[in-house]
């Protein structure tokens, strides 16, 4: 169920549809219900749809439960960073940046999240690096 929820909202958010999201909620959801008793991949689900859905308080809430749910998950971290940036927490930002960047170093998804960072923050030198590290 979780997986199922998860490609419902990338598919909302790569065709910026919306329509979609009511299926991954209730997906998410069943997940949550008939899963396992820590179940960080929905968690991370409901974090990633509410990022798309703009509602950033709630993104924080469902992330933070996925990292206590699987502290080493480095896509856990990596949903807080959508949470954070919409929050204006620049500190969050860096801190769940930092994490990923210990638990999954070198790799493309990685470089780009970073890149992404650094864009947002103005470092286009940076960013560039990154990028281009990543192709």
């Amino acid at each position: 169920w979780a997986v199922l929820g998860a490609a419902y909202v990338e598919q909302g958010r790569r065709t910026a549809d919306g329509a979609n999201w009511p299926k991954a909620e209730k997906a998410l959801r069943t997940s949550l219900r008939t899963g396992p008793k820590r179940n960080p991949q929905a968690l991370e689900g409901l974090a990633a749809l509410a990022v798309a859905r703009r509602d950033f308080p709630a993104a924080k809430k469902w992330g933070e439960s996925a990292v206590r749910a699987a502290p080493k998950r480095w896509t856990a971290h990596a949903v807080l960073i959508g949470a954070y940036t919409g929050l204006g927490d620049d500190k969050g930002v860096g801190r769940a940046l930092d994490k990923v960047m210990e638990l999954r170093p070198g790799t493309a998804a990685v470089g780009a999240l970073a890149a992404a960072v650094y864009r947002d923050r103005g470092w286009r030198e940076d960013a560039a690096a990154r990028i281009s590290d990543a192709a």
